[in-house]
């Protein structure tokens, strides 16, 4: 399964049979998902991705998908609430059981 590219909080994200690509829209959101010496997108080979948790956004506080790896990077993926559909189904395609 493939999904369009997805708007985040301060990230766009591409995702693939093979992939999962996010791209900082700052160095500020460049340092949050990846940390202060990662200065390009994070490429993340679903092969490679150990566990997936999702919370969804209110009006209040953003959502995150937080994709942590087998090697135990933790990616933390923030939206908005306008976003969260995209979101919720990249959590759904990752094998996330939504409630």
């Amino acid at each position: 399964p493939t999904l369009p590219g997805m708007d985040g909080y301060m990230i766009d994200v591409q995702a693939d049979a093979e992939l999962i690509r996010v791209h900082g829209k700052t160095k500020a959101a460049r340092i949050a998902l990846a940390g202060q010496d990662h200065e390009t997108d994070v490429v993340i080979p679903r092969a490679d991705i150990e566990t997936v948790t999702y919370k969804g956004a209110n009006p209040v506080v953003n959502g995150t998908l937080i994709i942590t790896t087998i090697a135990g990077h933790k990616y933390q993926l923030h939206f908005r609430r306008k976003q969260q559909a995209d979101f919720r189904a990249l959590a759904t395609e990752l094998g996330v059981v939504l409630t």
